[in-house]
């Protein structure tokens, strides 16, 4: 027991030793845009979550996009990506204000339009920000502003007619800490 006690006990002159705990939950609603596109064409709801500065985010979204015999296509998917949130490394005071992340993700679902039913997969990397209206100092639930671009390099997704780039606008409410 006192060799226990030795080990976790601070050197003298030492901080002790703390996990600076830092995570986040967010559930955010998300309008998206092709780029280049005929303007707004979806709508996405998204949860997501970090420890430290490894997270996950899950949504699903209605999308709107052209197919390849040129008319246009509807469907829903569901997303899932795996997120690097590097400022949470960084500094706490930061991150409740400003939180821009890496993104790595897949989209999978369906579409319909008038030539036929579409399957739709897609694998995308992304960048994202949530800026922080006013939050709170002791990281309580706070609205954030969410900015996210995602890229689909070419051969990547089905159908080809698929947009490569997606730029999402929204609102989010989250807690970090």
């Amino acid at each position: 027991m006192v060799v226990a006690a030795g080990l976790l006990a601070a050197p003298a002159g030492a901080a002790a030793f703390s996990l600076d705990f830092r995570a986040q939950g967010q559930v955010a609603v998300l309008a998206g845009m092709s780029l280049p596109g005929p303007g707004f064409g979806s709508v996405e709801v998204q949860i997501n979550g970090s420890i430290w500065s490894i997270g996950a985010a899950l949504g699903v979204a209605y999308q709107r996009y052209p197919s390849p015999d040129g008319d246009m296509l509807d469907g829903g998917v569901f997303h899932a990506a795996f997120q690097w949130r590097f400022v949470a490394l960084i500094s706490e005071e930061v991150y409740l204000w400003f939180d821009p992340h890496l993104d790595l993700g897949m989209e999978l679902g369906g579409a319909r339009g008038a030539s036929g039913s579409w399957f739709k997969g897609e694998g995308y990397g992304g960048l994202s920000l949530d800026f922080a209206v006013f939050p709170p100092p002791d990281g309580d639930p706070h609205v954030v502003l969410t900015v996210q671009y995602r890229w689909t390099p070419p051969g990547v997704h089905a159908p080809d007619s698929a947009p490569d780039h997606l730029m999402l606008f929204g609102l989010g409410y989250r807690g970090a800490g």
